[in-house]
């Protein structure tokens, strides 16, 4: 215990009490009595419910603590195996007041059990209580089972009823305690026909023994008693009364009818037989050929006059111990076959198109349970419900009348499922004429009219000669006082002489005969026209386009307008003043409410007007607020060259900019090649309004003449621009060939290849290339020598032209491979002994021509002396060799090979001379 923080002075007539939990202390001061001497402190007393300490899992348990007197002003504190540590609730345990109760027993709850009760000002506890020792057992409580033996859980009074119950699952000897409502019986032992009281038998039932009841085992060794039975319902009634129904219902039945008689008496029909009575009591009915009983029903398949009469039924259990009280009776007469009579609706007279016409079926006497039938133009097949049809009850509704409509109609009615049936009616003619349409028009006047003006409508029935009267109506109210405004003695105008605003709404009007009656000669109403009356109005002027600048060239529009209905107006113009109207002239037209400038003009800036008049000229609109424009020359679209050149190769690039000249209006781009539109792709334009059109790497399809002109939002254009040509050839191809004679093909160790741009005479340097590899040492020289040591006939040559002017390059010629190349002239040459041939016929050529050559024939330019073999090849005389052509030797050290061993080598090269 700690130290106090304060002192505490007491007098000899007081003392001290400290009760220790959880480390803290607690002093409990007691009060003394009258007389100085202390009071006991109560000790708390525990119980438990169930009582007896043999608990099974899943059983309640209630443990209940006192301290005795007065319970109020206590808080009761529950331990479990130990003290100190009071209890928490949880999912399956819970305090209330005085109980902590365990909902559902776990062999975790078992333990000693103690409690305390303490003040709830917490400064006075009790003794704690004696222990209580809980034994939860493994297994589970039997259950015990309640069954009816004989009898049912509804009886009626005086009859007998026996319940028996019995432990679930076990053998042993036990009794039986009997509880209704939650009441046990003492007195079950009378009723009981066994000796350990397993059934409960009640004699005589009455309704006393009505409730819930329940049971339970018992017995003097574990476990001493059984859980409670589940709970079965007694319900005990008086004695019944049969009550009788028939189908169909009401009583009038027809010869061949199918009636039912049906029988009950509430509750549970199980066990129940249905005995039937006719006009008197005692006699039961027998089942006949007419007729049949099944279960609580007797039917009579075919009503016959014999059948009528008074009908009662009675019931009696199937023991024959018991009846009900006899039913009420019913009346049952039968008659003869009725015939249906059918009547229209509106009646005699022409039906228009578009009436509603109702067609009305009876019986006569109950019209209960009939069903009606309708037939149109012959009998047999019954007319269905359609859109334009409905059948309610013993009606039949055309909801709008068509001219299909017209014929012949009957009706008859039929009920019992179809197994009776009225004679048909006596046939109504139908007939159904179109129904004329009311017109109304404008006579005088317009739809949308202002203060004191006049209008007139005038109404009319179309396509008919015969006399009318008409009715008016505004937003569907009948005009009682239009003869006030009528003209006519037929009401078939309606003129207002000074409208004003309370005539405005929408004015219908209808035709009516003067010969009756008026229901069915009643024309269509006519189609609605709407009139709306205004004060004075303003006009109000548009300008298109709007905003902005305008142009000249530009078209420009006016607008003017009222509101509502612009029939009947006639609009002026006025420029910079009011009250001359502008005239119509070659560059303005006016058309309706509009004032058109087709070709605008410095000469049209200026502050316009617009008003509208009636075209009667009697009535003006206020003038428009004015509207300024200003006309502007049109501006220019330059087209400038921004990058690149206006001839370029093939893979180079180009960026065109055009311009609108001298304005500061945003502006977007339209570019043209050769007239035609192109299109600004993103992947072209570098800015927004697309002023630069960006052409990445060219081909020849660019080519063309290049013009742009600016466009503004309104769909003004610019004046175009000024055009740029612009030339893309395709890049040059350098070529590979070999150079010598083809003999040497044969014989030499070497090959010599030439390289050269095609269509080119510019000085171009070459690029030599084995196998994709740059070749670093051939000195960009156009001839190239290979040798057929190291494998150098086997790789792969290319060659292009490189030059400082443009194009910088040349595309990469084809590729050559030699060894391919000697391949592809062997097997020209031919067999061994074709190839002995032509060498014999050219050495015979060659000896021929170098003994006849001229002294003359070396000063032959340089460029002259080399031809390779696809020189001879294209060449288009019929001797591929020149005439003047010697064989000659040049040095090897005058080219430059990939591999340095390879310049060592002795061998030379052939070139016609």
């Amino acid at each position: 215990m700690t130290t106090p923080s304060h002192a505490l002075n007491v007098t000899a007539n007081w003392h001290f009490s400290c009760i220790y939990f959880d480390t803290k202390p607690l002093q409990v001061l007691s009060a003394a009595t009258s007389s100085g001497q202390q009071s006991d402190k109560p000790k708390a007393v525990l119980t438990l419910e169930p009582p007896g300490g043999e608990i099974f899992t899943g059983d309640r348990v209630t443990l209940s603590c006192g301290v005795g007197g007065d319970p109020a002003g206590w808080k009761y504190l529950w331990f479990k195996d130990r003290q100190g540590t009071a209890l928490p609730q949880t999912d399956s345990s819970s305090v209330e007041g005085s109980s902590y109760t365990i909902s559902a027993a776990a062999l975790s709850h078992s333990g000693e059990y103690r409690c305390i009760a303490q003040r709830r000002n917490g400064l006075l506890y009790s003794e704690y209580s004696d222990p209580i020792q809980l034994i939860v057992s493994a297994e589970t409580r039997p259950k015990a089972v309640l069954t009816l033996e004989t009898g049912g859980t509804e009886v009626l009074v005086t009859q007998s009823v026996t319940l028996r119950c019995g432990v679930q699952g076990s053998s042993a000897e036990w009794s039986y305690a009997w509880y209704r409502d939650g009441n046990e019986l003492s007195e079950y032992k009378t009723y009981s026909s066994s000796r350990h009281g397993d059934r409960y038998t009640i004699n005589s039932a009455d309704e006393s023994h009505s409730g819930e009841y329940t049971c339970k085992g018992e017995r003097t060794a574990k476990p001493f008693y059984s859980r409670t039975s589940d709970p079965l319902t007694l319900k005990v009634s008086n004695k019944p009364k049969a009550v009788l129904t028939l189908e169909p219902p009401g009583g009038e039945i027809f010869t061949g009818d199918r009636v039912t008689l049906s029988c009950g008496v509430g509750g549970d029909p199980a066990g129940w037989k249905y005995l039937w009575f006719k006009d008197r009591q005692g006699t039961a009915l027998p089942q006949t050929d007419s007729s049949s009983v099944e279960g609580s029903s007797y039917t009579i398949n075919s009503a016959a006059p014999s059948h009528s009469g008074e009908y009662r039924c009675i019931t009696q259990r199937r023991n024959g111990l018991l009846y009900s009280e006899y039913s009420d009776p019913i009346q049952l007469i039968v008659s003869d076959k009725p015939k249906a009579v059918l009547t229209l609706e509106p009646p005699g007279g022409e039906i228009f198109t578009g009436d509603r016409v109702t067609l009305s079926c009876r019986i006569g006497g109950d019209p209960a349970g009939w069903k009606y039938l309708w037939f149109k133009d012959r009998q047999g097949t019954a007319l269905p419900q359609t859109d334009s049809s409905s059948v309610e009850g013993s009606s039949y509704t055309i909801s709008s009348a068509a001219l299909s409509h017209s014929g012949e109609y009957w009706c008859r009615a039929g009920r019992g499922n179809g197994l009776f049936y009225s004679e048909y009616s006596d046939s109504v003619m139908l007939k159904v004429a179109t129904r004329p349409n009311a017109v109304l028009t404008l006579e005088t006047g317009g739809t949308e009219v202002f203060a004191t003006e006049s209008v007139t409508l005038r109404c009319g029935v179309q396509g008919s000669s015969a006399e009318w009267l008409y009715a008016w109506y505004r937003d569907g109210n009948e005009l009682s006082e239009y003869k006030t405004y009528s003209s006519s003695r037929h009401g078939d105008r309606y003129t207002i002489d000074s409208a004003d605003e309370s005539h405005s709404g929408e004015y219908t009007c209808k035709g009516e005969r003067m010969t009756k009656p008026f229901y069915s000669r009643t024309s269509r109403t006519s189609d609605p026209l709407t009139l709306k009356v205004s004060n004075k109005p303003k006009a109000v002027l548009t300008l298109e386009p709007p905003g902005g600048e305008i142009f000249t060239g530009d078209r420009v529009t006016l607008s003017c307008g009222v509101g509502g209905d612009p029939a009947g107006w006639k609009y002026l113009w006025y420029k910079d003043r009011q009250g001359t109207a502008l005239p119509q002239t070659d560059s303005s037209s006016v058309e309706g409410s509009s004032y058109t400038i087709s070709s605008a003009a410095l000469s049209h800036s200026g502050e316009y007007r617009c008003r509208a008049g009636r075209e009667n000229g009697l009535f003006y609109s206020e003038y428009s607020d004015s509207v300024r424009f200003n006309v502007s020359a049109v501006p220019i679209s330059v087209l400038t060259l921004e990058t690149g050149e206006t001839e370029i190769f093939a893979t180079e690039s180009v960026t065109l900019r055009c311009e609108v000249q001298g304005s500061s209006a945003e502006w977007n781009y339209t570019w043209y090649r050769d007239g035609n539109e192109r299109p600004v792709h993103k992947t072209y334009s570098s800015s927004r309004h697309g002023d630069r059109y960006t052409i990445n790497s060219a081909d020849e399809s660019h080519s063309g003449e290049y013009t742009c002109k600016g466009e503004k939002s309104n769909e003004f254009y610019s004046n175009s621009s000024n055009p740029r040509i612009l030339k893309v050839s395709a890049q040059p191809k350098a070529v590979l060939t070999v150079e010598m004679g083809w003999i040497k093909i044969f014989i030499s160790e070497s090959m010599t290849l030439r390289c050269e741009v095609q269509g080119r005479v510019n000085e171009w340097n070459y690029t030599w290339y084995r196998d994709g590899i740059h070749c670093n040492n051939t000195g960009y020289r156009e001839r190239y020598t290979v040798y057929s040591k190291n494998e150098s006939y086997s790789r792969q040559y290319t060659c292009k032209g490189e030059r400082t002017p443009k194009p910088l390059s040349s595309i990469t010629s084809d590729p050559l491979v030699p060894k391919d190349f000697v391949l592809k002239w062997q097997l020209i040459v031919g067999a061994p002994g074709v190839t002995a041939l032509l060498v014999l016929l050219v050495g015979l050529v060659l000896l021929c021509r170098r003994i006849c050559r001229k002294p003359d024939n070396h000063k032959q330019a340089h460029g002259e002396m080399f031809h390779s073999m696809v020189n001879l090849k294209d060449r288009k005389s019929a001797n591929p060799v020149p005439e003047d052509a010697v064989y000659d030797t040049i040095s090897l050290a005058m080219e430059t090979q990939c591999d340095p061993t390879e310049a060592n080598s002795d061998e030379f090269y052939y070139t016609f001379k």
